[in-house]
C-alpha cells in the first residue's frame, strides 16, 4: 500500500482559482461602479440645487429693482401733481411755498 496522499488533478484547481478570481472582481467593479456613480448622481444634485438658488436670488433682485422702479415712478408722480397746483397754491397764501417745500 502506498502512503502516499492522493494530489488533487490541477485542472479543477486552475479552474476554481480563474472563476473565483473573476467572480471577487465583477463583485468590486460593480461595487465601486455603484459608488463612482453614486458621487456622480450626488454632485449633479447639488449642481441643480446650486442653479436653483441662483436663479431665485436674480429673480428676487429683478423683483426688487422692478419695485424700486415703481415706487419711484409713483413717487415722481406725486411730485409732478404738486409742482402742478404750486403755482396756483402760491396764489392763495405766502405760507405755501413752505408747505409744498415740506411736502417735497
Amino acid at each position: 500500500m502506498n502512503s502516499r496522499p492522493k494530489s488533487i488533478a490541477r485542472g479543477p484547481v486552475i479552474v476554481m482559482a480563474v472563476t473565483s478570481s473573476v467572480t471577487i472582481g465583477a463583485i468590486l467593479y460593480s461595487h465601486y461602479s455603484q459608488v463612482w456613480d453614486r458621487e456622480v448622481m450626488r454632485e449633479g444634485v447639488e449642481r441643480d440645487k446650486e442653479r436653483l438658488r441662483m436663479k431665485r436670488k436674480m429673480r428676487k433682485e429683478q423683483e426688487k429693482k422692478q419695485q424700486q422702479q415703481s415706487e419711484g415712478v409713483v413717487e415722481e408722480r406725486k411730485y409732478d401733481w404738486i409742482k402742478s397746483i404750486q403755482p396756483w397754491w402760491s396764489k392763495l397764501s405766502p405760507a405755501s411755498e413752505h408747505l409744498i417745500a415740506v411736502w417735497m
